[in-house]
């Protein structure tokens, strides 16, 4: 053989076995011929493919007859795929081996069995969290925290667990919603520092978290009285609507202070305290032309009349040239 020079090479046909000069031409980097002409190639392949074709394939295992392309035969083949498929284990809790396959019931999620058995990974697990929770009360005895249930911010009675504010789901419930309120407190504090005033009893008041009507009324006694108040305006102005009159929304209360607490039949007072009373001297709202005679249920129409002098009055259009006198007195 010469170099890549451009010399040419002797070479052997892998056809005949006689040798061969090659010339390359300079820079040539293509490959080398093994065979000395066409014929010799020719004559080669059809040996092998006849050696191939007459030549029986065997099992590499047993030996036995296969198909051709094939290596093993049918019982051979599955019994590598058993042996590459299944391995022996070691349990990590017991020491005792075992026999896993992937996809069988020892198998848990996508990894391979760690233990033998169920009663083996329980046990396991429970040691694990076992020595977990040794390791926390060992951090716990070192920061210097409790060691012991502590009693109960709600009721004082001793809670179950370590770090338990509560004792029950009832006494969680009302601890949240204690906290829950404290935070709505600082959140608008504005709210609950406001001085208010009650509009039933004028006394002064502040918001109470929870109450009802605590915007505007001091205690649920004046959230009563204003809802029977309310009931009574509109109680009124229903009765009228039932006679085909015109109505109006008016507050009893309203028309006495305008009237300045004075009867518009005999002129004299009438004391707050006595309203909704049995007293001949109580308060009543008094149509000055009555419902029955036509009258309508309006401020110009309504005025302050005692107990009694309404009684009296009855259903005849009374006290209505009278009226402007007593009320300005």
């Amino acid at each position: 053989m010469a170099g890549s020079d451009g010399s040419p090479l002797r070479l052997t046909c892998r056809g005949c076995g006689s040798g061969f000069v090659f010339n390359r031409n300079p820079g040539s980097s293509g490959k080398r011929p093994v065979y000395c002409r066409v014929e010799c190639r020719r004559s080669f392949k059809a040996r092998s493919l006849h050696v191939r074709r007459t030549t029986p394939a065997r099992c590499n295992d047993c030996s036995a007859g296969v198909s051709k392309g094939s290596t093993r035969c049918l019982d051979c083949n599955a019994r590598a795929r058993r042996a590459a498929s299944s391995y022996w284990h070691s349990c990590e809790h017991c020491g005792k081996a075992f026999y896993a396959r992937p996809g069988g019931a020892i198998k848990f999620g996508k990894r391979w069995a760690v233990w033998c058995s169920q009663s083996c990974r329980t046990a396991a697990s429970t040691l694990v969290r076992d020595e977990a929770a040794a390791l926390r009360r060992i951090a716990a005895r070192i920061a210097g925290r409790k060691l012991e249930p502590g009693p109960c911010e709600v009721c004082g009675s001793l809670c179950a667990l370590i770090n338990a504010k509560t004792c029950s789901i009832a006494c969680r419930e009302v601890r949240h919603k204690a906290i829950a309120a404290e935070r709505y407190k600082q959140k608008h504090a504005g709210i609950w520092d406001a001085v208010r005033t009650c509009k039933i009893c004028g006394s002064s008041f502040l918001k109470a978290y929870g109450r009802r009507g605590g915007r505007l009324l001091c205690s649920d006694g004046c959230v009563a009285k204003a809802e029977r108040d309310s009931r009574r305006v509109t109680k009124g102005k229903r009765r009228a609507r039932s006679r085909g009159v015109d109505a109006e929304k008016i507050d009893p209360l309203k028309v006495f202070q305008r009237d300045g607490w004075r009867c518009h039949l005999c002129g004299k007072h009438a004391p707050p305290k006595l309203r909704g009373t049995l007293s001949d001297l109580a308060p009543e709202l008094d149509h000055v032309i009555p419902l029955a005679k036509g009258g309508h249920h309006k401020w110009s129409n309504v005025a302050l009349a005692h107990r009694m002098c309404n009684a009296a009055k009855s259903d005849t259009p009374r006290g209505q040239l009278m009226f402007e006198g007593f009320a300005t007195v």
